[in-house]
């Protein structure tokens, strides 16, 4: 596995080295710049860290600090503009003596960017998202993350257990600590508490749609096909614009329409909400083939934005600006700032979103719930020292806390916010969600940094969410697949990281050339050959291990 892993972080150099990673990130004092999954592996990591069962005396940031602690830190994203006013690190300071340095990696370079900094000796303290998609499983297992018992989270972080269990229950012990924990009862990426039960829905654009003649929205993928080709026929644009260098991430979206989870590339194996049939690998299988031909349509038909597997985000932007995009899977809470995009070129522009899931089984439709837990996770080096790691662990508790969730999710009273009739409202020079207008709270460091929102933040800030819970979610109709508890054995997660390596590679590759028409996935013979690829790289014996672990967690 040590082997593996080397070979495969020297891969990650060579790349990093090759795409210019570096000049993709920034790192700036907080001071200056604002601050902006699948179930884990079960095996004990490499290494565990220093010690952390003993709770720091003034971990609720009541007491002052007399040491002034500083955290390098990783954060995901595009370097953010200056800050009109610094109150985050005005609050850190003067709360918990702490400054933070933040370097800013865009998400595509995230991986390889972790991994070269650990090669080099030149780890960030504290990693702000880490994700099973982009290797934390496999940083965890070499021991470049620092774990923590239950007893020591809950000694750190004391309301950290009731973030979950107000969604339901027991949930923190009986849910999550048992999908993220690994085998030796630690947890070693601290996830945060998802603010909804979910937030996803398909959105599109009234204005082509009345244009097009489209009086309702598709219910099924020719249905879907077909909006698609009539929107291309008479507006002369581009119905779907997406980016990304693992097409997984695209036709994840599309996925629901046969069952599949909306998180596909972390899900290679799960039951079908729909079916209820066990997939124990799900990339070669006749379902993931139906997708492969939906996705092989949307592109050799030109439906797609052409530059989807090779353009940046911002270039996705710059193209829908213009005024292509008419359709996508997104958040209904932004439409605003959808609009805000292609206003200049589109003056009537008028996105809406709908409850109609597009689905090949009209009774049991699949949707996106969130799972308890974001899908960012947080992380310590395991060389972070405990004053650090007890510091940070204190903004943590304190963001759990009324104040800190106010200050994240709102501000500071008659700066940001005023309480008109015992209600906090955003002031009016300021956007939101659901107000494209105005400064970004963002230029005041508020909301890049928090860590759990309370109810009065969803009620004030986003109501479309609790229409999307009745619309969508309570709808009997509608089915969701909620991430399996998989515990490996160190030898089985030590097999399948290697095998994962290279298979996931393979899924991706051939994908590419199904969508772009230079293998048709509807032909036997190209399907066949994609199928023996998986086959020579072990596939029959990654579906064995995942079969025979699922069955043995108790799922």
């Amino acid at each position: 596995m040590k082997k593996t892993l080397s070979i495969l972080m020297a891969a990650l150099i060579c790349a990093g080295s090759l795409a210019g990673c570096s000049g993709n990130s920034s790192s700036t004092p907080s001071s200056s710049t604002p601050a902006s999954t699948g179930g884990s592996s079960s095996t004990a990591p490499a290494s565990t860290g220093g010690d952390t069962s003993s709770a720091p005396a003034e971990q609720q940031g009541e007491a002052s600090y007399d040491k002034e602690i500083e955290l390098e830190i990783l954060r995901r994203g595009d370097v953010p503009t200056e800050p009109t006013e610094h109150l985050l690190d005005e609050m850190l300071k003067e709360k918990f003596n702490m400054v933070w340095k933040n370097t800013y990696v865009a998400g595509s370079d995230l991986s390889t960017k972790i991994t070269t900094l650990y090669a080099a000796g030149m780890e960030p303290d504290f990693i702000w998202n880490v994700r099973p998609a982009w290797g934390s499983d496999a940083w965890t297992e070499a021991g470049y993350f620092r774990g923590f018992t239950q007893e020591e989270i809950l000694n750190l972080i004391p309301g950290y257990e009731h973030l979950w269990d107000s969604q339901g229950e027991g949930i923190f012990k009986g849910y999550l600590w048992n999908y993220l924990s690994w085998s030796d009862g630690k947890i070693y990426t601290l996830p945060t508490s998802r603010d909804t039960a979910g937030n996803m829905a398909w959105v599109y654009r009234k204005d082509v749609f009345d244009k097009c003649g489209i009086t309702e929205f598709p219910s099924n993928p020719d249905e879907f096909l077909q909006a698609c080709r009539t929107i291309k026929e008479k507006m002369n644009i581009v119905p779907l614009v997406d980016a990304s260098d693992r097409p997984l991430f695209i036709i994840s979206k599309w996925g629901q329409m046969w069952g599949l989870p909306d998180m596909l590339p972390d899900m290679p194996t799960f039951v079908n909400p729909v079916t209820g049939e066990f997939y124990d690998y799900v990339y070669d299988s006749d379902t993931y083939r139906g997708l492969c031909k939906f996705a092989y349509s949307i592109v050799s038909e030109g439906l797609m934005y052409p530059e989807f597997a090779t353009a940046t985000s911002d270039q996705a932007k710059a193209y829908a600006a213009l005024g292509n995009k008419a359709l996508m899977y997104d958040y209904p809470a932004k439409l605003a700032e959808d609009n805000k995009l292609q206003k200049d070129n589109v003056p009537d522009v008028d996105w809406q979103w709908t409850d109609v899931v597009p689905s090949i089984n009209p009774d049991k439709r699949s949707v996106k719930k969130d799972n308890y837990h974001s899908a960012d996770m947080r992380a310590f080096a395991s060389s972070a020292t405990d004053e650090q790691v007890e510091r940070m662990c204190a903004f943590m508790q304190w963001s759990t806390t009324e104040e800190g969730i106010t200050f994240h999710s709102f501000g500071v009273e008659g700066v940001t916010y005023d309480v008109v009739d015992g209600k906090k409202q955003i002031k009016d020079q300021f956007s939101t969600p659901l107000k494209a207008e105005g400064v970004g709270l963002g230029t005041y460091q508020i909301g890049s940094s928090g860590m759990w929102k309370g109810s009065e933040y969803i009620s004030t800030y986003t109501p479309v969410l609790a229409e999307w819970e009745e619309k969508i979610l309570k709808n009997p109709k509608n089915v969701f697949v909620m991430p399996a508890i998989m515990k490996y054995t160190e030898e089985e997660t030590s097999r399948v990281t290697e095998l994962n390596t290279y298979l996931t590679d393979a899924v991706n590759k051939w994908l590419l050339l199904f969508m772009t028409g230079q293998k048709d996935p509807g032909n036997d013979a190209d399907w066949n050959e994609y199928k023996a690829e998986l086959e020579s790289l072990n596939v029959k014996e990654l579906r064995e291990i995942y079969k025979t672990v699922y069955e043995r967690s108790g799922n």
